[in-house]
């Protein structure tokens, strides 16, 4: 179906895309008429309006989501055309996977895997700095409890034989740390 539309002055173009001069319309010339297919501007809105209904809920939102997402992934499956996270949780909470297309599902597919592979990394990482961090914080209040114990010892090395009993009441340190201050002095 053509419609027709009103012609506005165009630039004539020349060798390598140089403008050249304006296409009039003169009342000498007989004038251009130019059509446009009604196709051109009539999908986006029927589009719009078939879709008006489903963008209310977020059932319908997530259904749209999964219909864009594997119209784009099929046309050129890369992973940056996948869902994002928390799309992909909306899009698997929300519909059901029993209507989905095939591309619909091979989507999800990689989606899936995706996810699944960077989470384990991110937990993985998560637990390799958990535990440097323990054995840091392991290694910290082991060499705080040494460095009290030394100040100790050299309280009681000044100290009068009267005033013994004071210092000795915090000498108590685990067997672990004693056995290193033995090693490390001569």
């Amino acid at each position: 179906m053509l419609a027709p539309v009103e012609a506005e002055d165009e630039p004539v173009m020349g060798e390598h895309g140089v403008q050249r001069e304006m296409l009039t319309h003169s009342a000498t010339s007989p004038p251009f008429t130019y059509y446009q297919l009604t196709h051109d501007f009539l999908v986006p809105s029927l589009r719009d309006w078939l879709t008006r209904k489903q963008r209310e809920t977020r059932r319908g939102r997530a259904e749209l989501t999964l219909e864009e997402r594997a119209e784009s992934w099929q046309a050129k499956p890369e992973n940056r055309f996948l869902p994002s996270l928390w799309e992909f949780v909306n899009i698997h909470s929300l519909t059901d996977s029993r209507t989905w297309s095939t591309a619909q599902r091979a989507l999800m597919s990689r989606a899936n895997r995706v996810y699944i592979l960077r989470s384990t990394l991110a937990g993985v990482a998560m637990i390799f700095l958990l535990s440097i961090g323990l054995i840091v914080r392991s290694n910290v209040i082991r060499q705080q409890e040494a460095t009290r114990i030394e100040g100790l010892i050299g309280q009681l090395i000044r100290a009068d034989p009267n005033q013994l009993q004071q210092p000795t009441l915090h000498l108590s340190a685990p067997r672990r740390v004693m056995l290193t201050r033995r090693r490390v002095t001569p």
